[in-house]
């Protein structure tokens, strides 16, 4: 496995990676093992948050004032 580093900024503000997976592609065999590695890679770092778009929508905004919590449906 390749190794990258990953430069945060000062602030110290964290990033953010989203991976698509698509079942027709993901699904075969030797993908799974490498998509493994690459999650047990990633939670070897610690703060690292595995989870869902929608959770992360709901920290973004939890953490707006809370004028700007306005969503529009």
């Amino acid at each position: 496995m390749n190794r990258h580093r990953l430069n945060l900024p000062p602030s110290g503000g964290g990033a953010r990676q989203v991976l698509t997976m698509h079942p027709q592609i993901i699904g075969r065999h030797h993908r799974m093992q490498m998509l493994e590695r690459v999650i047990q890679h990633i939670l070897s770092h610690d703060n690292v948050w595995i989870t869902q778009m929608g959770a992360i929508a709901d920290e973004f905004l939890s953490r707006q004032p809370a004028h700007q919590q306005r969503i529009d449906h």
